[in-house]
């Protein structure tokens, strides 16, 4: 059974002639073919220059539209203010110094302390990706969105709690200049000021290094301190939960440490 315009059952097979498929009567023969002139091939040819022009324009707007936006996106979000801060938070100069790291981040990491312990819920040592990162934000689209930002390239953390009780998290992200670096740890420590960490305080022996402590004490009688540098491509960012009351005294000396060694 033959196709016309796309419908089943509109060719006759016994005579081979075109029928209606809603009338079932045969349909009119077409006309002869006319000669075509010099006029038509002008303006055949006038109509396809058209189209092509047309075609041409199209393209070119199309392109502009899906230019890949990774470049521009790095380069506003460098100059603007971080989305999550206070209205009328200044976004400082970053100072970007040190060298780039080519080792494995794990040998770069803080050794674990003799008498320490391992965590129950991870291990010593982890190595981490862009989304591994990313989730241990409480919102990991918005933090791998900060990562990629600055063009994050690896993370390392290294865990153990003390002989004295404290839970420490020593980790490394690195990125791929000393200028993405100093750029991402400009915006954490801003981002950390305005979030639930409050106020910042220098760190004696790390220049540019910033310490927190939570105000609040959890159901065991824990205090989150943070203590952040910057060396070269990495970013250092010491986490210690402390018996209540708690100072940043444990995760200044431990950046201190982690410092000395990059």
């Amino acid at each position: 059974m033959g196709l016309v315009d796309g419908l089943p059952g509109a060719f006759v097979p016994s005579t081979g002639a075109p029928v209606s498929v809603f009338t079932g009567y045969p349909l009119p023969r077409p006309a002869p073919r006319r000669r075509f002139g010099i006029g038509f091939l002008a303006g055949f040819l006038t109509a396809t220059t058209l189209a092509l022009l047309i075609g041409c324009g199209i393209a070119v707007a199309t392109s502009a539209i899906h230019t890949p936006v990774h470049a521009t996106v790095l380069t506003a979000g460098r100059t603007a203010t971080p989305t999550g801060l206070p209205s009328g938070s200044a976004f400082p100069s970053p100072t970007p110094s040190g060298t780039i790291h080519s080792n494995d981040l794990a040998s770069y990491a803080v050794p674990v302390p003799p008498n320490s312990r391992p965590w129950r819920t991870k291990p010593t040592d982890e190595p981490l990706n862009l989304d591994q990162t990313a989730a241990l934000a409480k919102d990991p689209t918005v933090r791998a969105e900060v990562l990629r930002r600055y063009d994050f390239q690896r993370a390392f953390a290294r865990h153990w709690i003390s002989s004295t009780r404290s839970i420490v998290e020593d980790r490394l992200y690195q990125f791929p200049s000393t200028t993405l670096a100093a750029e991402f740890y400009q915006e954490d420590v801003l981002l950390d000021s305005a979030g639930s960490w409050g106020t910042a305080s220098d760190v004696a022996g790390v220049p540019g290094g910033k310490a927190f402590v939570k105000s609040a004490v959890d159901a065991n009688g824990y205090q989150g301190t943070l203590s952040m540098g910057l060396s070269g491509d990495i970013v250092v960012c010491i986490f210690a939960e402390e018996l209540a009351p708690a100072d940043s005294t444990v995760a200044n000396q431990l950046l201190a440490d982690q410092y000395a060694r990059l």
